[in-house]
């Protein structure tokens, strides 16, 4: 997306210098750029594992294409056949991970959203400080993550029963409470901020 000064392989160099480092590479990818179908689809999610296997560790961050205000894309949302929201409280609606795009629907928007669940269950992306698990969990989703590369690989996405059972595991993970909140913050119980 018009990155001219980011090739392929200086991706890897990144990857490998960073874990030389002993820092854990982070990458985004968006997914369903105007112009982007299955094939290219498929390459890059040939490209992430292929990343994920030579540098392990290494991880990528996926979203769907959003053209937002200030982007050059923005203004061919019209010719692109988006209309953008013309409200605040539409903007909070505007997120593509959940409303489809005119050349990503129905099945073809449901594909992409399991590839990219199957992306996070593979390499077991969860942000280390925020790691609450118990070990029996970590051990479940890790035993996922090995029909989850499998799929990746082959493509293969039909009858997602992992991806059903990481959700069922996830609701079993305890969450964790925020370190501050408004009760702490305040000096008297009437200046607690009240939401």
């Amino acid at each position: 997306m018009n990155k001219d000064f980011q090739d392929f392989e200086s991706i890897y160099e990144s990857a490998a210098r960073c874990l030389e480092a002993g820092i854990r590479p982070s990458f985004n990818i968006i997914f369903a750029f105007p112009g982007e179908g299955a094939k290219e689809r498929r390459e890059t999610v040939e490209f992430m594992l292929d990343v994920c296997r030579k540098f392990p560790g290494a991880e990528f961050w996926t979203n769907i294409f959003t053209p937002y205000p200030g982007s050059p894309i923005f203004k061919r949302t019209a010719e692109i056949g988006i209309e953008p929201p013309t409200t605040l409280e539409g903007w909070a609606d505007f997120f593509p991970r959940y409303t489809e795009l005119p050349w990503l629907k129905g099945e073809d928007h449901k594909r992409l959203q399991d590839t990219r669940e199957y992306l996070r269950l593979a390499f077991n992306r969860i942000p280390i400080a925020a790691d609450t698990r118990p070990p029996i969990i970590r051990l479940a989703q890790k035993a996922i993550s090995f029909p989850a590369r499998w799929r990746l690989d082959h493509d293969a996405y039909r009858f997602p029963v992992d991806i059903w059972l990481n959700n069922k595991l996830k609701k079993r993970i305890p969450k964790g409470k925020p370190a501050v909140d408004a009760k702490r913050l305040a000096r008297t119980p009437a200046e607690a901020a009240a939401c």
